[in-house]
């Protein structure tokens, strides 16, 4: 009997990854979440190396496109990642420096990075001290700390309270603009996306924020102010209200709605141009700069404050002074939220713990929710019968002025707040201590695990005391 022929090529031992094109490493990549993609490109050195980097953005690239489908889908103005950031104007989002001058920043990148799996870490109370092989070597622009391959997140949720728990759907999209950029991204936002400006979202009485501490002294220094965007109702009437000088209600598919939308947008604008001017109409609401600069390029700006309600685009627009949108991200709370896409590609921070579902309360703020804890711990409370409501108010009241007065000047320093303050600045300073305990619990909630949160922070962010009545 003849012998049998040995077939050609290589053994099964020898087949390796290395040795296929880039083109079959997408393909296998394309069927991937980016937290496995990161996992497979920082396996090897040989692998990361040639393909690693462009493995990875093409993986959140693709994510980043499914996100914004469903966000933009069910508020009714679907829109993609080209209608913001179009081929034929990426000349536009970028200065003679290279600088970005418009970045996609906040939850929608965010949940790109986590992958449309992710339900959340197992939390079992211990620091991961573990070390693993770093790569540190000519890294494309989105590998911002070394990389080490991480282990995939634990599916500690049960799974019938993960769409209850892991809950996305008050996310929205946050988009971050120089002061010169501003008009150019309005125009894609009325043009391509469909959408009209609902007013500013700016201040600590209104709702919504996906940012925390922005009762803008915190943030001073560099932003101006925060638009929001609705999708333009397409059914249904508008509802007669005085200061809108409509005379009858518009059905909102007609074009007299549209020529309300023009006509609101030229007198909020106008309305800016004429602030300080003696006679000029009072600046109280007018002064935080809905419109401005420029209003919308070389198109008319729509505005229709009746629509702020159902709001989930937020413009924010930085100071002149500022020419890198990317110094807009420094004000997170979390590390995690500073993942950001510019057009051109994604940046990740800290991306061993953003792809395994860590984060990191960043330094400053975190300052401010370890003294607010020890102070509220300390607090002994007078108790009086439950209906004396005033009784307890008052006695709230003067606790919690002696809480916020007995964190140091430093730690306001670190926010860019004063060490002294008055009532009305008081009350701004507690709901800034508000809005940072909400985002813990908000991305607690999520899944995520902050790693460096103050002991017994997170059982306050489950039930922080609301502000008393009647501020």
């Amino acid at each position: 009997m003849p012998p049998k022929k040995k077939l050609k090529g290589k053994s099964p031992s020898k087949v390796s990854l290395f040795g296929l094109s880039e083109d079959l490493l997408d393909n296998i990549c394309s069927h991937l979440a980016p937290p496995d993609v990161f996992n497979l490109a920082t396996s090897s050195k040989k692998l990361f190396r040639p393909f690693g980097p462009r493995l990875l953005q093409s993986s959140l690239r693709r994510q980043l496109d499914e996100v914004l489908q469903r966000i933009t889908t069910a508020d009714g103005a679907p829109f993609t990642v080209q209608d913001l950031f179009p081929d034929e104007e990426r000349q536009l989002d970028f200065d003679s420096s290279g600088r970005p001058q418009v970045i996609l920043s906040g939850s929608a990148v965010v949940q790109c990075a986590l992958g449309p799996e992710f339900c959340g870490i197992e939390d079992d109370g211990e620091d991961d001290d573990s070390e693993s092989s770093e790569y540190d070597e000519d890294q494309e622009p989105f590998l911002t700390a070394n990389f080490h391959r991480v282990n995939p997140p634990v599916q500690s949720i049960h799974p019938e309270l993960q769409s209850e728990v892991n809950s996305w759907k008050n996310a929205d999209i946050d988009i971050f603009c120089t002061w010169d950029a501003a008009p150019m991204i309005r125009r894609r936002l009325f043009q391509r996306c469909g959408l009209v400006c609902s007013g500013v979202d700016n201040s600590y009485n209104q709702d919504g924020r996906d940012m925390a501490g922005d009762i803008e002294e915190s943030t001073k220094s560099i932003l101006h102010h925060v638009e929001s965007y609705s999708s333009r109702p397409t059914e249904g009437t508008t509802e007669y209200i005085s200061d809108l000088d409509i005379e009858e209600d518009l059905d909102y598919a007609s074009d007299q709605y549209a020529k309300k939308l023009k006509q609101w947008g030229a007198a909020a604008l106008k309305k800016h141009s004429e602030l300080g001017k003696e006679g000029a109409p009072s600046p109280f609401f007018m002064w935080h700069g809905v419109g401005i600069p420029g209003g919308a390029l070389n198109t008319d700006f729509l505005y229709d404050y009746e629509l702020r309600g159902s709001k989930f685009v937020q413009l924010i627009v930085a100071k002149p002074e500022v020419k890198d949108a990317r110094m807009l991200l420094k004000n997170f709370d979390l590390e995690i939220c500073k993942c950001s896409f510019n057009g051109k590609g994604f940046t990740i921070p800290a991306p061993a713990d953003t792809f395994a579902g860590r984060t990191v309360i960043t330094p400053a703020r975190r300052d401010i929710i370890d003294q607010f804890v020890k102070g509220y711990s300390k607090q002994t409370r007078v108790k009086a019968p439950k209906d004396i409501d005033d009784y307890q108010a008052d006695n709230f009241d003067q606790n919690s002025q002696m809480l916020l007065k007995g964190i140091t000047k430093k730690a306001w320093k670190g926010v860019g707040l004063g060490p002294s303050f008055t009532m009305v600045q008081f009350f701004q300073r507690y709901m800034f201590c508000q809005k940072l305990f909400e985002r813990l619990k908000k991305y607690r909630e999520r899944g995520l695990e902050i790693t460096n949160a103050p002991l017994k922070a997170l059982d306050l962010a489950e039930e922080f005391p609301s502000a008393p009545p009647g501020w």
